[in-house]
């Protein structure tokens, strides 16, 4: 039995791991058998039946996206995630089953096969050529080139921690994307029928969590309203694209923001009053110094880890 590798902030133990990814391979063995009819169904199908055959199809793409992500299967993930966009404009009736569109989704669960009956170096495995074709036609379904809004200095800076400058900092030099993440997780992932584990297990799979803080008074103060929330913060860094990592964690488009790299600001020389003239001193200190001071003097609330926080069982 092969054991898939646990990273220390896993939420299940190496035993309990290993027996969910015999559950997951066995279900999705399931899930693939008899694809390839019901896709080469579609073409001469009626309306109604598409309709069905297309349901059927797109739920083994899902099931399979579910749960490879908590097993750091990210070329699993992103290949099925790919696949059931695509599936679900041939569902909605924004497409038509073409040839070349059939085509494509029979190449694609060929490869998720492969990668499945390969799982340890599913990761490992070149599967670009599909993954174009994929995004290729993709984007010419959505006809639409992203455009990035504008960012406020609100959605940029967060509430419940301040920013590490020099961890930022680090990552960018590393060439790490970091992202600001606020969301309500009882709005934007319960709500939505999604689990709190996935969710954070598909963080853990596709990048590092460098700080997360939740926002327990505002979901305290909410108790007796009508819509409860409970806001969190996370920072966030990955190697991903800002839309490719909206789309696989299915999040609203305004709730990850991407911190910009900045400039590292001159350090200010310590001038004591025997070196200097107050005047001298003051013009040293000038802005710069001052936000430092501003920054220096601001509380910092310590940030409560993941697994504890999901342990409070909200």
């Amino acid at each position: 039995m092969l054991n898939v590798p646990v990273n220390e902030s896993n939420f299940f133990s190496k035993k309990e791991s290993n027996e969910l990814l015999q559950c997951f391979l066995a279900d999705s063995v399931e899930h693939l058998e008899g694809i390839e009819p019901l896709l080469l169904q579609l073409e001469s199908a009626s309306a109604e039946e598409r309709e069905a055959l297309t349901n059927q199809v797109f739920r083994a793409a899902h099931s399979i996206k579910g749960s490879s992500g908590m097993f750091g299967f990210t070329q699993i993930y992103e290949l099925a995630h790919k696949t059931e966009w695509l599936l679900d404009f041939l569902r909605s009736g924004q497409t038509a089953p073409t040839t070349d569109l059939v085509d494509l989704l029979l190449h694609s669960f060929d490869c998720l096969r492969n990668l499945i009956e390969h799982h340890a170096q599913s990761n490992s495995i070149d599967i670009s050529e599909v993954l174009r074709n994929l995004d290729e036609t993709l984007a010419k379904l959505k006809g639409k080139t992203p455009v990035a809004a504008a960012e406020t200095a609100a959605e940029m800076t967060p509430r419940l921690f301040k920013l590490p400058e020099d961890e930022i900092a680090e990552a960018h030099a590393s060439d790490w994307k970091v992202y600001l993440g606020k969301l309500d997780l009882i709005r934007d992932i319960d709500d939505q029928g999604k689990s709190l584990c996935e969710f954070f297990g598909f963080l853990d799979s596709f990048g590092t969590i460098m700080l997360c803080e939740f926002d327990f008074d505002a979901f305290i103060a909410s108790e007796n309203k009508r819509q409860r929330v409970l806001p969190v913060e996370i920072l966030y860094r990955s190697e991903m694209e800002l839309d490719e990592l909206i789309d696989m964690l299915e999040i609203p488009s305004g709730s990850l923001h991407l911190l910009k790299s900045r400039l590292a600001a001159p350090v200010l020389p310590v001038i004591s009053a025997e070196e200097s003239d107050a005047n001298g001193a003051e013009k040293a200190a000038g802005p710069v110094a001052e936000t430092i001071r501003a920054a220096d003097l601001s509380a910092e609330r310590p940030a409560l880890p993941v697994a504890a926080a999901l342990e409070a069982e909200v």
